[in-house]
């Protein structure tokens, strides 16, 4: 959480990359949640990663978060 937060706050445009990478694949579910947020929250996230974590999650809660932070993009 802080990390994410830490993020968030700072927005460092060397994290972005790796924030997708990791949003998309990720080993660990909770890995891949906060780096879908953290992307949402730097105003990062963009359709092609929100569109690759939507296809291959399996976990539920990650992709109910894909979902979520995806919003946003709909506009």
């Amino acid at each position: 959480d802080t990390a994410q937060r830490l993020l968030v706050e700072r927005n460092p445009a060397a994290a972005v990359p790796l924030l997708k990478q990791l949003a998309t694949g990720g080993r660990e579910p909770l890995g891949r949640l906060h780096a879908l947020w953290a992307l949402e929250g730097t105003g990062q996230l963009d359709a092609a990663t929100a569109l690759t974590a939507l296809e291959k999650e399996q976990h539920p809660k990650v992709l109910a978060a894909a979902f979520r932070v995806s919003e946003g993009l709909l506009k």
